[in-house]
């Protein structure tokens, strides 16, 4: 199946870059080898790219968790154009923006995988007649009437504006009403839709972290049965672990910014699901104050804020160390400085309490 790409150069900027790259080809001698031609070319066209991005994912503002603006009709044929003209200098551009930028390294991923989501719908949107035939050829096509709120993509038509296209009907992605799923209101629907575009938000997995912590509505744990709970700390237990948080972990993730800017008592809920899912298990192997700390919620918490298993054994096994008598460790600030991991903030907040409150 080939995408309908051959559009990309019938813009006037599209056009003036396609002219440009074949002018600084001839400036070179014809004597020249044709590699020292093309790499003219391929420098040409790298540039192109950089200066195209630069702008789309606002390399020179170094917020964390900036929404992106949409990707214009202009924007994604430049790049379908550069594109076909030279594949190879795309799988170089993050290497490239990592040198040329100031950006961190979660923020940098954050937008390029905001801007490949933005690529992609525009190009499902684009191709959709091509798709359809395919789709209908091998029977799989489906009414979209058929499909329910859990199909993993609902379908909207919507008509083409595009010049030459009046008759076209295109189709684009729309995930389906969560209202009846998560009890968000219209007003945090909307908000999660916009930012699943200018953010890159995995939207069932957000859903998914709204359903097991109660969020956005009345929730005590404590009135759920113990297969209730199990089951939401499994849950949230995988999803931090899959792989859409490999590269970029949970705790840097725009999920979990989008969940603390729209819920304030996002970490107050996290907390008590693991407390009462931590003390319903030490009840029931009656062990109680002689855990280890061995625990999924300990994992969970932990894992939360950014901070891996292996440096919260670490710290246990330091403050059992400097504190012969069980209490906690006197001088965090010192323990913090001198510690191989580097903590922000949040998270030396976060260790103070939890220790506050587990000593072991």
């Amino acid at each position: 199946m080939t995408p309908i790409w051959a559009h990309a150069i019938h813009t006037e900027e599209c056009a003036r870059l396609l002219r440009e790259s074949l002018q600084n080809v001839g400036i070179v001698p014809q004597s020249q080898e044709v590699s020292q031609r093309m790499d003219v070319r391929d420098s040409t066209i790298f540039e192109a790219i950089l200066q195209i991005l630069g702008t789309q994912l606002q390399t020179s503002n170094l917020q964390n968790h900036l929404p992106l603006s949409e990707l214009s009709h202009t924007t994604y044929n430049k790049l379908h154009m550069l594109w076909n003209m030279s594949q190879e200098s795309f799988f170089q551009i993050a290497k490239i923006l990592r040198i040329k930028t100031k950006l961190n390294e979660y923020e940098l991923h954050r937008r390029l995988s905001t801007l490949n989501y933005q690529i992609v719908q525009k190009t499902a949107v684009e191709n959709w007649n091509l798709i359809k035939t395919a789709l209908g050829d091998r029977n799989k096509k489906r009414r979209i009437s058929s499909l329910t709120a859990n199909s993993p993509v609902h379908l909207i038509s919507a008509k083409s504006s595009q010049k030459g296209r009046k008759n076209s009907r295109f189709w684009e992605p729309r995930k389906p009403n969560m209202n009846t799923q998560t009890g968000l209101s219209p007003g945090v629907l909307e908000d999660l839709r916009a930012a699943e575009k200018s953010n890159g938000i995995n939207v069932w997995n957000v859903c998914c972290f709204i359903r097991c912590l109660g969020l956005g509505e009345p929730t005590d744990f404590q009135h759920y049965g113990d297969d209730e709970l199990r089951v939401n700390v499994e849950n949230l237990t995988s999803l931090v672990a899959c792989q859409a948080y490999r590269i970029i972990p949970w705790y840097e993730s725009a999920d979990r910014a989008w969940l603390i800017k729209t819920y304030k008592n996002y970490g107050q809920q996290f907390t008590k699901l693991c407390e009462e899912s931590r003390h319903r298990s030490a009840k029931d192997t009656k062990s109680r104050g002689k855990t280890e700390g061995l625990t999924v919620e300990n994992q969970l918490e932990f894992t939360d804020h950014g901070i891996s298993y292996k440096v919260f054994l670490s710290l246990k096994m330091l403050n059992k160390l400097r504190t012969g008598a069980g209490s906690n460790i006197d001088n965090w600030t010192t323990m913090f400085d001198s510690f191989p991991w580097e903590f922000d903030l949040n998270q030396k907040e976060f260790v103070r309490s939890w220790f506050d409150k587990h000593v072991m």
